[in-house]
């Protein structure tokens, strides 16, 4: 069998299983789904037609509680006055109601007139005694006892009628209740056919204790429920019925509604796979025939050429010939297959002729070459340039020599071993530098670079050997003098932190010593003050209070200059501090030296950080008390205290909507003595930032603020990295 009958028949195969299972499929599901569809609205007709009775019955009702709730009939149910019902019993009252029963009675239930009326021949008729037993006192006809109408269905053996019994009342809807009007209507032919046209419904029905119920509406029967309500079965293959049931007005069934529908959804669901099938049909020939096609171009065609191509090259005996490759099918490949053959035989005959060039690079290249035995360390092949870096005369004198007899012991022991794994083993090249003892005493470096090969079809190393001893002595000569000035930069730093500790100490002697005068001084102004200001004028108690606040400020200078001294001489205890809490504990007592304030302040929970306790309470109040101190001429001042992960460090931030600074004077804001702002605008020495700054460097850490006058001020700050929580 051909390959082209071959691929007929399998997609012939293929396609009929598979529009077998498909049309089994649609059948299963597109039909159910169509059935359920038909289901679902034969459900909404058959609620329509119910909906439709129940109006029937509520036009009784509403046409018995226009006369039951009336004076004349009122009046009529308490005298039996023979002119009411000359007024209103006349054959125009139950044409014009559609009625056929009109009954009164009075409050004791007695029956005062009761009427019936034949609607088809326009007749007056005789009131149907089966009726006298639904008007005794515990029927629900004659009961009323929130004076509300009852209305629903009643069974009679002369047919079911559509019932409404109303209780008599006044024009005001008053009592006490006189009496029950009740009006009927007959659920006959010629209404259920108002019905159907009404509703553009199929209608039929069947009183449920009928004895010859049809199969259908026996069904029916027993599959209605109080839950199942509705109940659709296919007729024919053309109609569908939907079934349910009526109660009467004791709430026992009384009748079995049928609502005929024509099931077209259910033919449509049938044409749809019948139109599926015919569409998958013609797509399959469709696909069979472009398949076949497709095979006959891709195919078939491209073996012919490749055949035609392969004669070409065997009739030429030309091995650089190559088979044309177009695309990139399994045929384009296997063209390149060929070819790839065709490439080998034509390298393997150029390799003869390149073998000679290689020789010649080989033997003459100034870096040294040698070819190891991968099992033996044994040198192989080595060319004169290595010959001539083992100090030896002749290439012949190196074959045979164990490749690390001439390493240093250290090299041997470790960096050969390793060359040696990674290269055979993982075959990764390798470059090294090693040190090599030539047979003429000479200490070399080489730069060695290895790679695994094959010599003789053994595994061997591929060693290119560059002299680099000159490079080596200039990298020594070098670290010597990096090693020296090293060592230079290690005196002068001992010599500035020796300054920087004889400075501190100075300035804490200095700060130390100045606050016993600032004392005195300030002492004996206030006893100047309190002792002689009766005679002192209004200018000398100025100058005392000047000199005054002049050495308070120099006093806080003082105390600042010490803090900041001891900060840089305390010694640190690092520990885990709770930043959330501390926050909180400073906010309070700023709180609490101001009351009055009104500041909105937003500390993160869960903010720990390891360092030293006290120097991180005195960042805080540095930072926090200048938030609080330059948000108080902002009118609705706001601190927050919080935390974010920036680059993966943790960074802490105070921010403020307070009176900012101008960017410009950034660098100057960590310095001592430094200040942003006038003194007689904000309060404070300049020490406080330079003191956070060098608390925060101690701890490993750093500080820098964003800002804009007139927008407030964020202070970032870092503290050691991995101190963190």
């Amino acid at each position: 069998m051909t390959l082209r009958w071959k691929t007929i028949l399998v997609i012939g195969v293929t396609f009929a299983a598979l529009l077998g299972i498909l049309f089994a499929v649609w059948q299963t599901i597109l039909i159910r789904r169509f059935d359920e569809l038909e289901r679902q609205k034969t459900s909404l007709n058959t609620e329509r037609a119910l909906n439709a009775v129940q109006q029937d019955i509520d036009s009784v009702s509403t046409a018995a509680a226009d006369w039951g709730i009336w004076d004349d009939t009122y009046f009529f149910a308490q005298d039996g006055n023979q002119g009411y019902i000359d007024a209103n019993f006349q054959d125009s009252s139950f044409t014009s109601l559609q009625l056929n029963l009109i009954v009164v009675i009075d409050s004791s239930g007695q029956v005062l007139h009761g009427e019936a009326f034949d609607l088809q021949g326009e007749v007056e008729v005789t009131v149907p005694t089966s009726l006298d037993e639904h008007l005794l006192a515990e029927s629900p006809l004659m009961q009323h006892p929130d004076e509300e109408s009852v209305s629903g269905i009643l069974t009679l053996p002369e047919g079911p009628m559509l019932i409404a019994s109303q209780p008599i009342l006044d024009s005001q809807g008053e009592g006490p209740v006189q009496g029950t009007l009740i009006m009927g209507r007959y659920l006959d032919s010629t209404e259920v056919q108002r019905l159907a046209e009404l509703t553009n419904l199929s209608l039929a029905y069947y009183q449920s204790n009928d004895t010859s119920l049809p199969v259908d509406f026996q069904a029916a029967q027993s599959s209605l429920t109080a839950e199942a309500t509705v109940f659709t079965r296919p007729l024919t293959k053309d109609v569908i019925g939907g079934y349910s049931l009526l109660n009467d007005v004791y709430g026992n069934p009384a009748l079995i509604l049928r609502v005929d529908l024509p099931r077209d959804i259910h033919q449509q669901g049938q044409q749809t796979v019948l139109y599926l099938v015919i569409s998958l049909v013609a797509v399959g020939v469709v696909f069979a025939a472009v398949i076949l096609l497709l095979l006959e171009k891709a195919v078939l065609s491209g073996f012919f050429r490749l055949g035609v191509g392969l004669r070409k090259i065997r009739e030429m005996g030309d091995v650089s010939q190559r088979l044309p490759v177009t695309g990139k099918d399994e045929l384009s490949h296997l063209a390149t297959d060929i070819n790839g053959m065709l490439a080998s035989l034509q390298k393997s005959e150029g390799e003869l002729i390149e073998s000679e060039k290689y020789q010649h690079l080989f033997e003459n290249t100034r870096d040294g070459i040698l070819v190891v035995d991968a099992q033996t360390l044994k040198v192989a092949l080595a060319n004169q340039a290595a010959a001539g870096m083992f100090g030896l005369s002749d290439v012949k004198d190196m074959v045979g020599m164990d490749a690390a007899e001439y390493a240093s012991q250290d090299d041997k022991d470790s960096t050969l071993k390793a060359i040696a794994q990674e290269i055979i083993e993982k075959d990764s090249p390798q470059t090294h530098e090693l040190r090599l003892a030539a047979r003429d005493g000479r200490e070399i470096w080489v730069s060695a670079h290895a790679a695994r090969t094959q010599y003789q079809r053994r595994p061997a190393a591929l060693l290119s050997l560059r002299d680099i001893t000159e490079r080596k002595q200039a990298e020594q000569e070098v670290r010597r003098l990096n090693a020296d000035l090293e060592q230079r930069i290690r005196e002068r730093t001992a010599q500035l932190q020796a300054s920087n500790q004889e400075l501190e100490s100075f300035t804490y002697s200095v700060s130390h010593d100045l606050r016993a005068p600032l004392r005195s001084i300030t002492g004996f102004s206030q006893a100047l003050m309190e002792d002689y200001a009766d005679k002192l004028d209004a200018q000398g108690k100025d100058y005392l209070n000047r000199v005054r606040a002049a050495c308070l400020r120099l006093a806080q200078l003082t105390d600042d200059l010490l803090n900041l001294s001891r900060v840089s001489r305390s010694e640190m205890r690092h520990d885990t501090v709770n930043l959330s809490e501390m926050a909180q504990a400073v906010f309070a007592e700023l709180k609490e030296r101001q009351p009055e304030r009104q500041v909105d302040l937003v500390v993160a929970g869960g903010m720990a950080a390891r360092g030293d306790a006290h120097l991180l309470r005195i960042v805080l109040d540095n930072l926090l008390g200048n938030a609080w101190k330059f948000t108080q001429k902002c009118p609705q001042p706001r601190i927050e205290f919080g935390v974010a992960q920036q680059n993966g460090e943790t960074e802490y931030f105070v921010r403020d909507n307070g009176a900012g600074f101008d960017m410009a004077y950034v660098d100057k804001l960590f310095l001592p003595f430094q200040r942003l702002h006038a003194i007689t605008e904000f309060e404070g020495t300049g020490i406080g930032l330079a003191t956070v700054q060098r608390i925060l460097r101690r701890h490993g850490g750093r500080a820098w603020a964003e800002a804009a006058v007139g927008k407030g001020a964020t202070f970032h700050f870092t503290i050691e990295p991995n101190s963190h929580n």
